[in-house]
């Protein structure tokens, strides 16, 4: 993605779990564990959480876009078509309709992109831009959604790795169409991210591609083990 044409001083980047990034990580933290909660406590409760959580999420994203072409970013950079956008419209038609296999995209989804994300953001801006409050709002959110939906009741059944592997390859095949024709790098189909992030362990491309597969099947897994339902598929 390209830095953004606003000049940012020294004092207002972002650090790298830094104070501002911890404690934004732990606002999100604390938000999942209440969404969650107050979700399971009855009809009334559940569903103005639900609601909420799935008009924020969108307009989180579409706030962060705007911002992004406002800083005359290109179009080819803040386009939704990252793992992360892509999940919102996913996790939105989860809360509406409590769809299974929205929500086993939703959750594994954010145990795997979603929360690196979150650890190892490519930013530049600090808390004291509107790009560093949207940017853990909609991904914080998709954090959220999946608590929400695990308050609801709902849980990834035994074969939810291979369902979401599977999506996340389909999807990945469009969005490297979009890559290739307009130059873009979405997803980091093309190359790393600029900044740090777990990418950097796994050598150059295309091997970092390749070994993305495992580490996502292996975060849906531990994800999918931690809340498996008791019930058989």
């Amino acid at each position: 993605p390209v830095t953004p044409v606003t000049p940012v001083t020294m004092g207002e980047r972002f650090r790298l779990f830094g104070p501002d990034h911890c404690v934004a990580l732990g606002a999100i933290a604390v938000l999942s564990v209440a969404c969650s909660w107050a979700a399971s406590r009855g009809a009334r409760l559940q569903r103005f959480v639900r609601m909420t959580t799935a008009f924020a999420l969108p307009a989180a994203l579409l706030a962060l876009m705007a911002v992004d072409a406002s800083n005359g970013v290109p179009w080819t950079s803040y386009a939704p078509l990252q793992l992360c956008d892509l999940a919102v419209p996913v996790a939105v038609v989860a809360l509406f309709s409590r769809d299974q296999l929205a929500f086993e995209l939703t959750f594994a989804w954010s145990a795997a992109g979603t929360f690196p994300a979150l650890l190892t953001p490519e930013l530049v801006e600090g808390p004291r831009h509107w790009g560093f409050v949207l940017y853990f709002a909609q991904h914080g959110g998709l954090v959220v959604a999946s608590a929400v939906l695990l308050g609801m009741g709902l849980r990834p059944r035994p074969k939810t790795p291979w369902r979401a592997l599977a999506w996340l390859n389909v999807t990945a095949l469009g969005v490297g169409f979009v890559d290739a024709v307009y130059g873009a790098n979405f997803m980091y189909l093309r190359k790393k991210p600029n900044t740090w992030s777990p990418l950097d362990w796994f050598g150059p491309w295309p091997w970092y591609l390749l070994a993305c597969e495992f580490v996502a099947f292996g975060a849906f897994s531990a994800a999918c083990a931690a809340f498996r339902a008791p019930r058989s598929e």
